[in-house]
């Protein structure tokens, strides 16, 4: 990404909006996808500003991120996480990516679906192209 630009990073959810992402016997796991998003604004924030990006509020380019679909499976061994983030670029265009990642506990599993996905986003050819053109 080309620096010494200005870009915002939005958080589509205004409100909390809980979702059940795993059921086991007789316990759950609930996530705010409001929160969940945050956490993902926050980390393309700063990957944002590392590469000399200037991320403000009201930039003229922005995104407006939503993680849509949150699920754990275990499969014994594993818990496999699945995760919606879908983007809207400033320009109209929408990317909506499927992450699927596994770890030793969901926790990690949900985070690293979401390292996954920022990644993901920041790399693709249609964003880098709106964030780096004129």
């Amino acid at each position: 990404m080309r620096g010494q630009q200005g870009f915002s990073v939005n958080n589509a959810y205004a409100a909390p909006t809980v979702v059940v992402a795993c059921r086991r016997d007789k316990s759950k796991l609930e996530i705010d996808l409001r929160d969940f998003t945050e956490t993902a604004v926050g980390m393309m924030e700063r990957r944002m500003r590392k590469d000399g990006i200037d991320v403000a509020p009201g930039a003229t380019k922005s995104v407006v991120l939503r993680i849509t679909d949150v699920s754990v499976l275990s499969d014994g061994f594993a818990m496999l996480s699945t995760v919606t983030m879908e983007a809207e670029l400033g320009n109209g265009a929408r990317k909506a990516l499927r992450i699927k990642n596994n770890s030793t506990s969901a926790q990690r599993a949900l985070d690293g679906a979401m390292v996954r996905g920022v990644t993901q986003l920041l790399n693709d050819d249609e964003f880098l192209a709106y964030v780096n053109g004129p």
